[in-house]
């Protein structure tokens, strides 16, 4: 089984990696969250600061226990990482750093990131660089697993 996720669902796919490893075979994260302590600590530069605090909360602890970025030693299935340069939701940042994380850890990562690329996979060229590489991603994975 694999677990394939967009924004929050990437962040989810990034944490049933580390969480649930025996269920899932691999898992690929579009624009995912990584790092939620991240997340929180940049809010205090704009006026949505308290919403950031109220959803996510402000104990460090906590949200580096809930963040893929800080467990990232325990992720042992294939991760497929894609984000957009252009992102304006969840910042480039997340994937780039959970990336080479994972590559400091030697755990098997792949990584793309889109020119342009949105939240949205709004330019033709991005959704198909995407979706092919998930094929192929699926292809090489599953032909591992028999």
């Amino acid at each position: 089984m694999y677990f394939v996720g967009a924004s929050y669902g990437g962040y989810a796919a990034a944490m049933a990696a580390l969480k649930t490893p025996d269920l899932f075979w691999y898992a690929v994260s579009f624009a995912g969250v990584s790092d939620l302590r991240n997340i929180v600590f940049k809010s205090r530069y704009y006026t949505n600061k308290k919403f950031v605090e109220h959803q996510m909360g402000k104990d460090v602890h906590n949200l580096i226990a809930r963040s893929p970025f800080y467990q990232a030693k325990r992720i042992n299935i294939p991760m497929l990482l894609f984000h957009g340069a252009s992102h304006t939701l969840v910042n480039v940042r997340q994937s780039q750093r959970f990336y080479q994380k994972l590559l400091d850890l030697n755990k098997p990562v792949e990584y793309i990131e889109l020119a342009d690329g949105d939240h949205y996979l709004s330019i033709q060229r991005n959704r198909h660089k995407a979706f092919t590489a998930i094929a192929e991603f699926f292809k090489q994975h599953l032909v591992s697993l028999k």
